[in-house]
C-alpha cells in the first residue's frame, strides 16, 4: 500500500485531469481546490471552490463528482468526502455527493 505521501501526490496528479465543463480549464488551473486532507486511515477530505456562486448546479454537481471519483481511483483511498464552496446549492450537491450508496438522492428544499 502507497505511503501518505504518495497518495496526496496521486491525487494532485488525478486532479489535473477534472475540467470545469463551463469554461473547459482543469480545475487546478482555476486553483478551485482549496483543501485537501489525507488522514492516515485513508480517508480524504476536499474542499473545492466554484468560480461564480451561481454557475449552473449540474456543472457544480458534475465537477463535484469527478473530483470524487478521481480520488476514489487512487489506491490506498478508503473513502472520499468532497465539500463545494460557495455555490448557492452547495448544501444539496454536498449531500448528494457524499450520501451513502442505496439512498435516494436529495431534492433542493430538503424533500
Amino acid at each position: 500500500m502507497p505511503g501518505k505521501e504518495e497518495i496526496v501526490d496521486q491525487i494532485w496528479e488525478k486532479l489535473n485531469y477534472v475540467v470545469d465543463p463551463e469554461v473547459g480549464v482543469p480545475i487546478l488551473e482555476l486553483n478551485l481546490v482549496e483543501k485537501l486532507d489525507v488522514a492516515d486511515d485513508g480517508t480524504v477530505y476536499t474542499e473545492v471552490r466554484m468560480t461564480t456562486p451561481v454557475c449552473p448546479s449540474m456543472f457544480a454537481y458534475q465537477i463535484a463528482e469527478d473530483v470524487k471519483r478521481s480520488i476514489q481511483e487512487v489506491e490506498g483511498v478508503k473513502a472520499v468526502t468532497v465539500k463545494i464552496k460557495d455555490h448557492y446549492m452547495a448544501d444539496v450537491i454536498n449531500e448528494n455527493v457524499n450520501r451513502p450508496p442505496g439512498q435516494p438522492p436529495v431534492a433542493a428544499g430538503g424533500a
